[in-house]
């Protein structure tokens, strides 16, 4: 992939800045783990391979956000969540002939045939405009996309398998190539005259169907089979007038003729949410409580529905530690949201924010988190009167952190990564202090190879030859890890800056509290 994308920006197809983000460097294997499918027998696992870190994973990201912008509109079937399919089966009359079905597709993901969906991909970027705005040929970009998806490797249990056909559950590529292949499908329903359903409403995988009762229903199943060799469908039709699709229960309503829908439970839903004595801050709390009240008021129909939801969400919450006081303050922010949402002249107010925007994440540890979080905004709101900051929490140490690793399997590989590091000097107390995307005995390597061939531009190997001094490479301390590349960076600054009298090399990032 590395010798292709090289290639590529020989011959000027694509610039430096994009070459260093989608070529790889010190990449790690992707890795498989399951997730336990509970309602279904013999609780089958969700396979999904873990992308990240992986040779092809920049290179998934990238063109998963050029497919994004490049497609114009969704079909008409499809719906992004569980609001938008409220909007659109409460507008639908019913009538008494009418049956509820609906299908999902059998483990879509590794049944996508990934040739298929790259050709379609590139139909629908080429055949729509012979030079969309993206800086590929056509060819060029189907020999990128086979190299983002095809033939992946992956670990799992310690052994490496690869993926010879599908795509990727926890591939950026994984859900696009499988939605422009399904919404392929769906064309061939237009060729059906009869025995057609009277909706279609489909979000991912999932599919709502209105037939009536003279319709073969089985026949229909029997046909969209035929569909792909691939691809099966298994449906599941309403009982008592009720059906289950997504988070949603739609009930059929004799009286009014018409569906209404209600927050639908899993049978294994067990009403255990965030506790309200655990070590999370206060804002996550009330936040759990908004999106409750948000998620009932956009999918309960009636006014009795959402009162009966309301009250079950109040007792939930008392029965997990919640305040009344709370519950009142985040029913009253829900609904002040759900408001704007469904009033369309707050939606279209003209914004006249002039403050600049700064996000900032500090791990919760507790009430000393709080305040210095207060403390923070202070000191910016005095000194930087336009700008608002908006700081976030992020977990400390979680069950997560323990388990996930094994669940996954651990990958020594990524141990020794993405880290700011510190060389010392033989023959006196200055050192070298810098940062790696890479492994950490590869950078050393280099370091040496630097020495040994007497760069210039290495720092270094000017002190070494200025001084005559030698580096204990093999002794290079690791001073603190960190994955992303801005936030390394400045941290490497903030050591160097600590000790600018004994560091060899310069504060790479000017940061204004440095003076």
């Amino acid at each position: 992939m590395n010798n292709y994308i090289s290639k590529l920006l020989k011959d000027k197809v694509i610039d430096k800045q994009l070459y260093w983000r989608i070529h790889s460097t010190s990449s790690s294997l992707a890795t498989m783990y399951g997730q336990p499918k509970v309602l279904k027998l013999n609780y089958p696992l969700r396979p999904i391979i873990s992308s990240i870190d992986s040779y092809n994973h920049e290179l998934s990201k990238y063109f998963a956000e050029i497919i994004k912008s490049n497609r114009t509109s969704s079909p008409p079937s499809y719906i992004r969540d569980s609001f938008e399919f409220v909007k659109k089966i409460i507008k639908v009359n019913d009538s008494k002939d009418q049956v509820m079905i609906s299908f999902d597709v059998d483990s879509l993901y590794t049944n996508v045939p990934v040739n298929e969906a790259i050709n379609l991909t590139l139909d629908m970027l080429y055949k729509r405009s012979s030079s969309p705005p993206i800086p590929f040929n056509r060819s060029r970009l189907k020999q990128l996309l086979e190299l983002a998806v095809s033939n992946t490797p992956f670990r799992f249990l310690q052994k490496t398998y690869i993926q010879c056909d599908g795509v990727a559950m926890g591939s950026p590529l994984g859900p696009i190539l499988a939605d422009i292949f399904v919404t392929n499908l769906e064309t061939k329903l237009n060729k059906f005259s009869t025995n057609k359903p009277s909706l279609w409403i489909r979000y991912v995988d999932d599919i709502f169907c209105l037939f009536t009762k003279k319709q073969d229903i089985d026949d229909f199943l029997e046909r969209i089979n035929k569909w792909h060799k691939n691809i099966r469908f298994a449906k599941e039709e309403e009982i008592d007038g009720k059906l289950a699709f997504l988070d949603v229960l739609v009930i059929r309503d004799n009286t009014t003729n018409k569906y209404v829908t209600i927050v639908y439970r899993k049978p294994t839903d067990t009403n255990l949410y965030l506790l309200y004595d655990s070590n999370q801050c206060r804002k996550y709390k009330l936040g759990l409580i908004r999106t409750l009240v948000i998620r009932i008021l956009l999918i309960c129909s009636t006014i009795t529905h959402k009162d009966n939801e309301l009250t079950l969400m109040k007792h939930t919450l008392k029965t997990n530690g919640y305040p009344d006081h709370l519950i009142r303050r985040g029913i009253c922010e829900g609904e002040v949201i759900v408001n704007k949402i469904n009033n369309k002249k707050n939606n279209q107010q003209q914004k006249t924010q002039t403050k600049q925007n700064i996000y900032f994440t500090l791990t919760y540890y507790g009430l000393e988190s709080t305040i210095l979080a207060r403390r923070i905004k202070h000191i910016i709101q005095k000194f930087m009167p336009l700008t608002n900051i908006n700081i976030a929490f992020k977990k400390s140490f979680t069950l997560k952190n323990i388990f996930l690793p094994i669940q996954k399997g651990k990958d020594k590989t990524t141990k020794d990564k993405k880290l700011v590091y510190k060389i010392p000097c033989n023959n006196c107390n200055k050192y070298y202090i810098g940062e790696t995307n890479r492994d950490k005995p590869t950078r050393m390597k280099e370091h040496q190879k630097d020495i040994k061939n007497l760069s210039d531009s290495s720092n270094v190997v000017k002190h070494a030859i200025e001084q005559k001094h030698t580096f204990k490479v093999d002794q290079a301390e690791t001073l603190t890890f960190e994955s992303k590349w801005n936030r390394r960076v400045i941290k490497e600054s903030l050591y160097t800056h600590q000790s600018l009298d004994q560091s060899l090399n310069d504060v790479k990032f000017k940061l204004n509290v440095f003076g």
